[in-house]
């Protein structure tokens, strides 16, 4: 499934107008890095992988192997799936490295830097569009303004990938937001979302949060799950 995306961040690390950016040029040199994907109930989603090298390398790299070689991240996820008795897949919103948050500001300050963001949030809305899980998890506070569930459609601001969630009973019936169709401002071919109806949660960085939070979650989640069949 992720060979085809592969293909697409190849396109974009080799784009020469990137190069002339000595800003962009670092991340281009870093490489990306880009999760093996599979079709499962769950979809966690963070913001972009941690790196910080000068001269790194691009790579994908399999989930299963990360619980392993990076527990106090992945593994997290895996027992949060584990609680909650169901599958689960991972990606990012971005797939630049960048263990400094605060840097994603300033790929916002310019159109070119903006459109580097922009090819890549295209690749992961085509991904959870194929992926179709039944519910997405979001860990991490800034990645939320790119759903545009708050984006202001009059103005044409803040749209990004356009998901909505405006069906009131459905949130009360979730409590949670749920994507009920799309508009999307930079995958303009789609327009109505495999994925409606899906419970979204908005939560902080994973491994920042305690056990009772977790477990807080974990029951949210799967209280969700079992009200899709009833919708």
């Amino acid at each position: 499934m992720f060979n085809k995306y592969i293909a697409q961040l190849d396109r974009i690390w080799n784009n020469p107008e990137y190069k002339n950016d000595g800003f962009m040029q670092t991340y281009l040199n870093r490489g990306y890095a880009f999760p093996e994907v599979e079709k499962a109930e769950l979809l966690f989603i963070g913001l972009n992988p941690a790196g910080s090298e000068v001269n790194g390398s691009s790579f994908s790299y399999n989930l299963q192997q990360a619980v392993k070689d990076l527990p106090k991240y992945y593994g997290r996820y895996d027992k949060l799936a584990q609680q909650i008795g169901a599958g689960w897949t991972y990606t990012d919103l971005f797939y630049f490295k960048e263990t400094n948050g605060k840097m994603l500001e300033q790929f916002l300050t310019q159109s070119l830097r903006k459109q580097f963001l922009i090819e890549q949030l295209k690749i992961t809305q085509q991904l959870i569009e194929e992926l179709n899980p039944k519910v997405i998890v979001v860990f991490n506070a800034k990645a939320r303004m790119f759903f545009g569930l708050e984006g202001n459609r009059t103005k044409r601001e803040g749209i990004w990938m356009g998901y909505k969630a405006n069906n009131i009973e459905l949130y009360e019936k979730f409590g949670t937001p749920v994507i009920d169709s799309v508009e999307s401002d930079i995958n303009h071919g789609i327009k109505h979302t495999k994925t409606a109806p899906i419970p979204i949660f908005f939560d902080s960085f994973i491994s920042y949060q305690p056990k009772t939070s977790i477990d807080r979650l974990a029951w949210h989640i799967k209280y969700a799950i079992s009200q899709l069949s009833k919708v």
